[in-house]
């Protein structure tokens, strides 16, 4: 049993290793379509803008069911950071708004913004929310951590990546909601232009 206990420890502790190692980030946002970026990295305190398209509106759904729709969603803010190795970049929020929705909604958290480099077909980096909480009726939704969506790099002709978001956030207290809400949109990221992720 003493050995078979030994064992147990011995896998979890390289889980543990394997968890540390897999969480470790390597991110550097580019001006060109190059990894690793090299001098053409964005520094620290670059404008970062993302719009929700134009012909394109917020879905947010709850059991299934499509709850409202918002336009003219804005995200906007500055990297604190060049990101590099073991490390993601930082986008401070400036700007954190939904739009123009039929419900009401008061943010009562939002930000920082972390960007992870992500190398899957147009997929270039995922877009993480540190924190985010509102109230919405009775109801305070919210979460920390939530990887919210992925970037793509520019489309041919084009000079702007989009951000693609599809998040799902739980209930935190309050009655007469669902338990969890998502919300869904495409933005274009405006500035900086062009934008690439890379590793270094």
């Amino acid at each position: 049993m003493k050995h078979l206990k030994m064992l147990g420890l011995a896998v979890l502790a390289a889980m543990a290793l394997m968890a540390v190692a897999g969480s470790a980030s390597a991110t550097v946002l580019c001006k060109e379509e190059k990894n690793p970026c090299g001098s053409a990295d964005y520094p620290a305190g670059t404008e970062f803008k993302a719009e929700e398209m134009p012909e394109n509106t917020m879905l947010w759904k709850s059991q299934g069911k499509t709850i409202d729709e918002c336009s003219g969603s804005l995200t906007a803010g500055k990297t604190t950071n060049t990101g590099g190795l073991g490390s993601a970049v930082t986008v401070e929020l400036s700007t954190f708004s939904w739009g123009t929705c039929s419900k009401s909604r008061e943010i009562i958290k939002a930000g920082p913004l972390e960007i992870h480099y992500k190398h899957l077909g147009n997929s270039i980096g995922t877009v993480t929310l540190k924190e985010l909480e509102w109230k919405e009726g009775l109801c305070t939704f919210g979460h920390s951590n939530i990887d919210i969506g992925d970037i793509t790099k520019p489309e041919t002709g084009k000079t702007y990546s989009t951000l693609l978001i599809d998040a799902l956030y739980p209930r935190i207290s309050g009655f007469g909601c669902g338990e969890t809400v998502t919300f869904a949109a495409t933005f274009k990221i405006t500035i900086p232009t062009p934008l690439y992720v890379s590793e270094s």
